[in-house]
């Protein structure tokens, strides 16, 4: 709630919370990543379509049917513009247009609710829509949970929690909107982070800039292809001597050669347009997160912010920031083959940085860069000095994500 208040109070509207629960005060079993993904969902879609009136958030739960379940109710109504009952049904069609709200399916939230129902059928659930125009919405949501129950063996261990889906940073290509909003929110609600580019020349610029560890291309796009990006991306990366990324086509050409073709092309596979929830979650868990040699020290950081995780979540979002902005003052320095001086400032200035989360690999670099242009070292020592530092404040960029990812998580 206290998310979506200040969001609420901006447009002057109640948001309100009507809780039930079990009065037996149980313990049950839920997916809290995709539960907060579909709550956030509908209450973000429910404030950005009301101009007057409430927000108003229902949540039961109650026995169910089956001893060892129980049932829980989330109810999602607002006092907004309303959905006729035509459009009603077109709103969960993937690339759908309300014609009474075009503003709405601009905005993906037609899209929103396709992966809000298919992340509820994950969940064993339902998810349904009612509405009147210019009265209000409704969404309901219907969960069945198993039952936990209370552990009394003294002494005993408690099972290992199953290790979580690791973080991928993925770059989106694709010149269609529509395809493109749909993918990135799919991959947002699996809880990876995403970059979206709309064609394969900005892809390939895109991918130079940052560490990514998966690139979904569609295979025909205008400027550069998809095929023409995978061959450019692994030219690149043979060049430079660089780990291999995991690169996938999409397309809407489900043909065996279409995947031939994808494979020629240097790519690892092929997607089919469209892709579900479903099948898009099991081929990202077959992909492992490119490794780092950046090791944050989070005591370090607690020390600096007194342990308060606004002030982490604020000085790692600096850090980040500052640090792109650095690298990209060096690659300017190295382009325009700058003074030794320039460069050991410029050094000097991410060392500074590097420190404060004991990023060791990338401090040392950057005395290393120093020492070598104090000592006048020949060009070629520089630039690759340089570029070994640029490969460093990369991981460090990747390491800072993953940590604000695991602070938006808690």
């Amino acid at each position: 709630m206290r998310v979506f208040d200040g969001l609420a109070r901006q447009k002057t509207l109640s948001l309100l919370l009507e809780f039930k629960p079990d009065p037996s005060d149980i313990e049950v079993l839920i997916d809290p990543l995709r539960f907060k993904q579909v709550l956030s969902n509908l209450v973000s879609n429910a404030i950005k379509f009301t101009e007057h009136g409430q927000v108003k958030i229902k949540v039961e739960v109650q026995p169910s049917q089956t001893p060892e379940q129980v049932e829980l109710k989330l109810v999602v109504e607002d006092t907004g513009i309303g959905i006729n009952r035509e459009d009603q049904q077109r709103l969960f069609e993937p690339f759908a247009q309300a014609d009474n709200s075009g503003h709405l399916a601009r905005s993906g939230a037609g899209l929103g609710l396709v992966i809000c129902r298919s992340l509820c059928a994950m969940m064993g659930g339902q998810l349904s829509l009612s509405s009147v125009p210019m009265v209000g919405t409704q969404v309901h949501v219907n969960l069945k949970m198993p039952r936990l129950h209370p552990v009394t063996t003294v002494g005993e261990h408690a099972p290992a929690k199953p290790a979580s889906t690791p973080v991928l940073n993925v770059l989106v290509v694709d010149d269609h909107p529509a395809n493109r909003l749909l993918m990135c929110q799919q991959l947002g609600y699996l809880g990876h982070q995403f970059t979206a580019a709309e064609h394969g020349a900005a892809g390939f610029q895109a991918w130079r800039q940052e560490q990514f560890d998966l690139v979904i291309a569609d295979c025909n796009m205008p400027i550069m292809n998809g095929y023409e990006l995978s061959r450019s991306i692994r030219e690149y990366e043979q060049r430079e001597q660089l780990a291999p990324c995991v690169v996938l086509g999409f397309t809407a050409n489900a043909q065996p050669e279409e995947r031939q073709r994808c494979l020629e092309a240097g790519m690892d596979d092929c997607l089919f347009k469209p892709i579900s929830l479903t099948i898009l979650e099991r081929q990202l868990a077959q992909i492992t997160p490119q490794p780092t040699s950046q090791r944050l020290d989070l005591a370090c950081l607690d020390a600096l912010t007194g342990g308060d995780p606004q002030l982490s979540r604020r000085l790692l979002e600096e850090l980040l920031t500052s640090s792109v902005h650095d690298r990209q003052a060096l690659t300017a320095l190295l382009e325009r083959k700058a003074s030794p001086m320039d460069i050991i400032e410029q050094a000097h200035k991410i060392k500074g940085a590097a420190r404060i989360v004991q990023a060791n690999a990338l401090a040392g670099q950057c005395e290393a860069l120093e020492q070598a242009c104090s000592r006048d070292d020949d060009r070629r020592v520089v630039e690759a000095g340089i570029k070994s530092l640029e490969k460093l404040m990369l991981e460090l960029e990747r390491a800072l994500q993953v940590q604000l990812h695991e602070l938006d998580s808690q």
